[in-house]
């Protein structure tokens, strides 16, 4: 999103759930106050990862 000229993203653990030694997180990705997107995972990369892709799906859709 930066390559773009746009504003740095902010992601944003808004769940964890399950047992401490297996836990699934859930992250917002933020853009200038504005929830872009989510994503989950097995771990905050993993989850950060997920919401970043779902962002990129939806600014393609947006630009196409």
């Amino acid at each position: 999103m930066q390559a773009g000229g746009r504003p740095t993203p902010r992601y944003k653990v808004v769940r964890t759930v399950g047992p401490p030694h297996s836990p699934t997180f859930h992250v917002s990705l933020v853009v200038e106050g504005r929830e872009m997107a989510r994503g989950k995972g097995r771990t905050k990369k993993e989850a950060e990862q997920r919401a970043a892709r779902m962002a990129l799906r939806l600014i393609k859709r947006k630009t196409a």
